[in-house]
């Protein structure tokens, strides 16, 4: 039966089964003829003040009435010495620790994961928390029920996460931290027990944004290597994951239209660094003209599977192409991108089609201040200062932020090689904190757009954000938290209208 855990805190509803330190808890029925039945179950079972629950480890009985609420109490003292234990709790809901401990383990137990549990004492006695430890201790389960100042969490979250790679936070009915943990990572789990006859079930709640809690089973929830997933964290991480779809389907880029590839012709080709995100191709600088018209400076972006054009080289596309303005007008002195399948080398065809058209000669390279040369002998990539590669990152993170795609690691570290300097880890984060600097109000972290592992911030981020302003030594949590939130930013900062 299910009943009011309120009904009567002046007696002891709960204990634990079989000895003074034992952890198996129990609740006493209430009702005069559920107590019945109780004792039909349990009578073999002895009864004890646990000092888990911050009792005083002596023995229970139970006491049956008709007229009020049945309960447990002290047994008598045959020489008529008052009780003098200290036990701050007896209700219903004093034990929840303890079956917590027991909800959590055999749940993980049944997705063959194996916890080694505990009951730190937060100041107060047992009760306040407990710990569960995973992989060896390198994932750790902390359920703070005991209200926590918010520096006394802070601190307990760092030392948790000097030892373990995650630490998966859940807060009780009586936590207020569950709200600073909405704004730090969108979401917070909370746990409550629910009485059922003489048990007490666990069950998992997911708090989102508005601070309602979506509650559920505890069976409905799967663990993985970050921590536990609800069924409402799920949902809203496929819908998360389906933005993401239709995103790369269809990506906010510039509209591009066809190109009669045959009427088109370039020459003075020069490899270039541009990032065209989702795409294997590279792309080349050229002076190119259709037919009839004038010529232009552009970008000619084709598939790597492409022998690199030579500058002095005359050519005509070949295959299926189009043409679109660039998001970001004059780089490299171009205006319009065009992406093509093929090229077709041109020998003596050029006449009235393409008058304007001027091929290089050999020993001529078309010179791009900032940016690689190359000429028919092979190429030749000249040194970049460190402030023109981070203004270059800059331009093609906040271009692949426009389109709503993420840059990957690598080709940050290619950029970075144009400076001659090994790319070590004080680099990276010198590099990646120059891109962002100055930190100012309403700004986003742009370098949230650079991808590192499973999609989430690369490595040193926590160091990045020191250099931008941060506090220094934020837990991983915390430096995910954030850089979840700056990428959100970034992508409607930089979203192309």
């Amino acid at each position: 039966m299910r009943y009011d855990e309120g009904t009567d805190h002046r007696s002891i509803q709960t204990a634990v089964i079989g000895s003074a330190t034992s952890d198996l808890p129990i609740v006493l029925p209430p009702d005069y003829h559920d107590l019945e039945r109780f004792r039909r179950t349990h009578q073999r079972d002895t009864f004890w003040c646990g000092v888990l629950l911050g009792g005083c480890g002596k023995p229970l009985s139970d006491r049956r009435y008709r007229d009020r609420v049945c309960h447990f109490a002290h047994h008598r003292d045959p020489q008529g010495i008052p009780n003098t234990c200290q036990r701050r709790d007896t209700s219903v809901s004093s034990a929840d620790h303890l079956y917590i401990r027991h909800g959590l383990t055999n749940w993980l137990k049944s997705r063959n994961h194996q916890a080694q549990a505990s009951y730190p004492d937060l100041g107060k006695g047992p009760g306040g928390a407990v710990d569960l430890r995973l992989a060896g201790g390198r994932q750790v389960l902390r359920v703070q029920l005991d209200r926590q100042e918010l520096q006394e969490w802070e601190q307990a979250h760092a030392a948790l996460s000097a030892e373990a790679d995650h630490v998966e936070w859940l807060f009780g009915p009586d936590s207020t931290l569950a709200h600073t943990q909405v704004a730090r990572q969108g979401y917070a789990l909370r746990v409550e027990c629910e009485t059922v006859g003489t048990r007490r079930e666990v069950r998992i709640g997911t708090q989102g944004p508005d601070h309602a809690i979506d509650w559920t089973d505890l069976s409905q929830c799967r663990m993985t290597s970050a921590g536990i997933v609800t069924p409402p964290l799920a949902r809203s991480r496929e819908r998360a994951r389906e933005r993401e779809r239709v995103e790369v389907r269809a990506p906010r880029t510039p509209v591009s239209f066809p190109l009669d590839a045959e009427n088109v012709a370039f020459t003075d080709a020069q490899v270039v660094e541009y990032d065209l995100p989702g795409v294997d191709r590279y792309v080349v600088s050229v002076s190119l003209q259709p037919a009839a018209s004038r010529v232009v400076r552009a970008l000619l972006a084709l598939p790597v599977a492409i022998t690199p054009p030579r500058p002095s080289g005359m050519y005509a596309l070949a295959g299926p192409a189009a043409v679109s303005a660039l998001a970001h007008p004059g780089t490299h002195a171009a205006d319009w991108l065009v992406i093509a399948e093929g090229v077709r080398e041109l020998t003596d065809e050029t006449g009235d089609k393409w008058h304007d058209l001027k091929a290089l000669r050999p020993t001529e390279s078309p010179a791009v201040p900032g940016h690689p040369t190359r000429t028919d002998q092979g190429p030749s990539r000249r040194l970049l200062t460190e402030a023109q590669v981070v203004e270059g990152v800059r331009e093609t993170l906040a271009k692949s932020a426009g389109m709503g795609m993420r840059v990957r690691w690598r080709t940050i570290s290619k950029k970075w090689k144009r400076t001659g300097q090994p790319f070590t880890p004080e680099a990276q984060v010198r590099l990646m904190v120059a891109v962002d600097a100055p930190r100012e109000p309403g700004k986003p972290v742009l370098t949230t757009i650079v991808q590192g592992i499973d999609d989430g911030p690369v490595h040193h981020f926590g160091d990045v954000l020191t250099g931008l302003g941060w506090s220094p030594g934020m837990s991983r949590t915390m430096v995910e938290a954030i850089h979840k939130r700056e990428l959100a930013r970034a992508y409607a900062a930089h979203r192309l209208n």
